[in-house]
């Protein structure tokens, strides 16, 4: 866990010196309860693809509060909102293949708003049995390492949720996820207090 708390603190420190303010330029994403888009953002269209209905039908939903759309390199503030002359939203453009990486700059211009809704979009995800792969298993992590502690209510129940799921998943997925599988149960089980360190390893085998 040195890695991950030495994760928090980094942010921290680049928070502190205006790294993702609004002073800056801005990674265009998704409306926050656009699961769709967050999808598709996260890890790209192939992975995405499908997911229309049920969990995502709010997906056109107007934004929460602290949701970020400024075009990035866009200079003038009166624009028309990340949307293109084709009303292609702003995020989709120049998205990569495979979605965007959760970079510093990315995850600090998140706010903890923002960061819980995107962390519950994933958590959706992978309850719903979309495969757990390095891509979905870095923002997850990544997520984690913004979520300010003590955790809400919400957030808690939340995480526990996680950590059920992950600790079913950890003896179905193939071998190279395994790792990725434990890192995030150790992260939720212990430095967010969600179970005893005893309680991890017996449902291991459960």
């Amino acid at each position: 866990m040195a890695d991950f708390s030495a994760l928090r603190s980094y942010l921290d420190n680049c928070a502190t010196r205006g790294v993702g303010s609004k002073d800056n330029e801005r990674v265009p994403v998704p409306p926050m309860r656009d699961g769709v888009g967050w999808h598709e953002f996260c890890l790209g269209f192939d992975e995405a693809q499908g997911n229309i209905g049920g969990y995502f039908e709010d997906a056109t939903s107007k934004d929460d509060e602290g949701s970020s759309n400024i075009e990035y390199g866009q200079k003038s503030p009166t624009s028309e909102k990340n949307t293109s002359i084709n009303n292609t939203p702003g995020w989709k453009l120049n998205l990569p293949e495979r979605g965007n990486i959760p970079s510093v700059a990315l995850l600090l211009q998140m706010d903890q708003v923002m960061t819980r809704r995107v962390l519950a979009h994933q958590i959706r995800w992978i309850e719903e049995d979309w495969n757990m792969t390095n891509a979905r298993g870095s923002w997850i992590y990544a997520l984690l390492a913004r979520l300010s502690k003590p955790l809400h209510r919400e957030d808690a129940a939340m995480l526990r949720r996680l950590l059920k799921k992950l600790c079913r998943l950890r003896n179905a997925v193939e071998q190279d996820i395994v790792s990725v599988v434990n890192v995030l149960i150790v992260i939720v089980g212990r430095y967010f207090e969600q179970a005893p360190y005893d309680e991890l390893f017996k449902t291991k085998n459960s």
